[in-house]
């Protein structure tokens, strides 16, 4: 069977500067959350392999345990991984170009940039690490948080995925395809809430060249660094890059919503993670295509015209033909 590329909710609109060039001196790194059950172990050892020694981002990585038996997890990735591996401890930094293993018996969740262990509790209820995870990597890391669901059955992670995406991170999930048991993946898909479906190597592939991308340039201008207060219009639109003068009177003209008045940062992050999705390099590109989806006549995107810019959730793939300004659309507002 010939293998499928990657499915992206987002295509690529790019020149320039090369991504390795633009976040070669970056001080802020992602940090990537990787949840999985039955299945999983397989699935994240493909992930390792693909993964190159200097990823520049940090990795989670949460498998459901038996709480009351030890784990050789660590060292089984260990031989796979190029970076280093350990389980995680309790209070400790999270670093880059680390993989930390969830311990057994336990909830790893991160807070201010560390690691926190508490025993799991018991009770009846479904034990749900994948979810603890990444709902507390999106509240710590906001836009610098990345969720991929793995292999496994149940549901466990289709909340931190939707934590993630409301907080301007960015999910990833195994396809069907590649995945031993599809249960978490397919349900973290249904959310509606995934930037990116493949392989576990497509994934980290995916994940080196967003990277790159992330953040756009020019978002915020150099002689603005106090974010201006909420509906104060003038100092927001002297805040930011002029050509967020030009997207938000499209925004006006096609939703009749004034995104003016929403603070810079929240307006820097829902854009930021558009244009490195859809790999558009400068706000100027972002802009066109604003500009594209404002003069389109098909129906989808006139549909499109009316939705809220902040949603949480991608338009969904399968409406767009594969038409320029269909395609800006796409990238603009998912």
């Amino acid at each position: 069977m010939k293998k499928q590329s990657p499915h992206r909710t987002s295509p690529r609109v790019s020149r320039g500067r090369s991504p390795t060039q633009r976040s070669s001196d970056r001080s802020e790194f992602f940090v990537v959350g990787i949840g999985a059950s039955a299945g999983g172990l397989e699935a994240v050892t493909q992930f390792l392999r693909s993964l190159p020694p200097d990823p520049g981002m940090a990795f989670v990585f949460v498998i459901h345990l038996d709480p009351t038996h030890p784990s050789r997890i660590s060292e089984i990735l260990q031989r796979t991984a190029p970076i280093p591996v350990t389980e995680a401890v309790d209070g400790e930094k999270i670093e880059r170009d680390r993989l930390y293993v969830i311990p057994p018996n336990a909830t790893l969740t991160v807070k201010g940039g560390a690691m926190r262990l508490v025993p799991r509790a018991r009770t009846r209820d479904v034990h749900l690490p994948v979810d603890a995870l990444l709902q507390s990597l999106a509240s710590d890391y906001k836009e610098r948080a990345v969720g991929v669901i793995l292999s496994g059955t149940g549901s466990d992670g289709s909340l931190g995925v939707r934590a993630i995406k409301a907080d301007a991170g960015f999910t990833f999930a195994q396809d069907e395809e590649s995945a031993a048991q599809s249960g978490m993946p397919l349900n973290a898909v249904d959310t509606g809430c995934i930037d990116v479906v493949g392989s576990p190597s497509d994934i980290i592939r995916e994940l080196m060249t967003l990277k790159g991308y992330w953040p756009p340039r020019d978002l915020v201008s150099e002689d603005h660094k106090d974010p201006p207060r909420a509906g104060d219009k003038a100092a927001t639109d002297n805040a930011l890059h002029p050509a967020f003068a030009a997207i938000f009177r499209l925004l006006r003209e096609t939703s009749d919503v004034d995104f003016s008045l929403y603070k810079s940062p929240t307006v820097g992050r829902r854009v930021s993670r558009r244009m490195a999705l859809a790999r558009v390099e400068s706000l100027e590109d972002y802009s066109q295509c604003r500009r594209m989806l404002r003069h389109s006549s098909h129906s989808s995107v006139r549909s499109l015209r009316r939705c809220e810019m902040f949603r949480t959730t991608p338009v969904p793939p399968h409406i767009f033909s594969p038409s320029a300004s269909e395609a800006c659309a796409k990238a603009c507002l998912s």
